[in-house]
């Protein structure tokens, strides 16, 4: 809701809650009465047929959110599980102008409020103080010179819905690996691989060669989360768990080592395998190349059921650049 002048609003927020949203109550100055008089019903935003639910929601905002992008806004912002975030709130622009247009001489046209909307308390609704943030994005150096692409304001409403923030860890070089938590949500979500962005693709007879090193070039034109992932499969439980043994997988960020402990763990099946991979989603990647490796070891010959793999190290080394 960042770069909208308003027009009408359309009760958005009535697709994810059966509760009405009240909004405010619009007045005018009545000359007889020397005060402001209630103008039809307070307004409302209604629950829809259709619903939808999120356990987090986050609504961007900025001072270009004008008028009816306000109420919009506002109503989001009452829903469970809202954040609003932005480096600053709304426009607070919501009074009501259409009987204050005026034509001036030199064709000059003028418009004033003449209407204004207050809560049940009578204080003024939105009107001069916007739809506030919840998380106000700070206003830093390294929030306004963020390159061309990067959206701050995306990626800290991204961290608050994901958790990013909460138990990440910066990786050597300074990209950031989320925490487990984080790493489960951003997979769910559908976030991709490093190996879907990436310009090589290997076919899975070229993967089971020991010894070598597969490489994986990733071009970023803007920061975004990837998920870097390792692990093994074979064909039932008793194959994987005699094929574990045998492995051993060391994750590395631009030559040091990453603790395990930092990625989350699968265990299960995945289509008619039967799988345990450690992930985690990566994010903030700093300008140049930032070097990861998964080294996944085989301390002897293994079969996982369907091919025969020799001993020694497979290494998938991914070099991700950021202009």
């Amino acid at each position: 809701m960042r770069q909208n002048p308003g027009g009408a609003p359309l009760g958005l927020a009535g697709f994810f809650t059966d509760q009405e949203i009240t909004l405010g109550q619009l007045e005018y100055y009545s000359d007889k009465t020397g005060d402001f008089q209630p103008e039809n019903e307070p307004d409302v935003f209604r629950p829809n047929e259709n619903q939808y639910h999120f356990d987090k929601l986050a609504v961007l905002v900025g001072p270009a959110c004008a008028s009816a992008c306000e109420l919009e806004a506002y109503g989001f912002s009452q829903l469970p599980g809202a954040m609003v975030v932005g480096f600053y709130p709304t426009a607070g622009v919501e009074a009501e102008v259409a009987r204050g247009q005026f034509k001036l001489p030199e064709a000059i046209d003028m418009q004033i409020p003449t209407g204004r909307f207050v809560r049940p308390d009578g204080s003024l609704f939105l009107e001069g103080q916007g739809v506030p943030t919840t998380i106000q994005v700070p206003l830093t150096p390294e929030t306004l010179l963020a390159p061309a692409g990067d959206d701050v304001v995306l990626r800290y409403a991204e961290d608050a819905v994901l958790g990013s923030t909460s138990g990440s860890l910066r990786l050597a070089g300074g990209a950031v690996a989320v925490s487990a938590t984080a790493a489960t949500t951003a997979i769910n979500a559908g976030t991709k691989f490093l190996e879907d962005v990436a310009l090589e693709h290997y076919a899975a007879d070229q993967l089971s060669q020991a010894g070598q090193t597969y490489t994986y070039t990733v071009k970023l034109d803007n920061d975004q989360r990837l998920i870097w992932i390792g692990g093994w499969c074979a064909d039932t439980e008793a194959h994987l768990r005699d094929n574990l043994a045998s492995i051993e997988i060391v994750f590395g960020a631009n030559g040091e080592q990453v603790d395990p402990a930092q990625f989350a763990q699968f265990d299960g099946q995945a289509g008619k395998q039967f799988c345990q991979f450690h992930y985690t989603a990566v994010y903030q990647w700093p300008s140049g190349v930032t070097r990861l490796t998964t080294a996944i070891t085989f301390a002897q010959p293994i079969n996982d059921g369907s091919a025969d793999y020799p001993a020694g190290a497979h290494t998938y080394l991914y070099e991700v650049t950021r202009p």
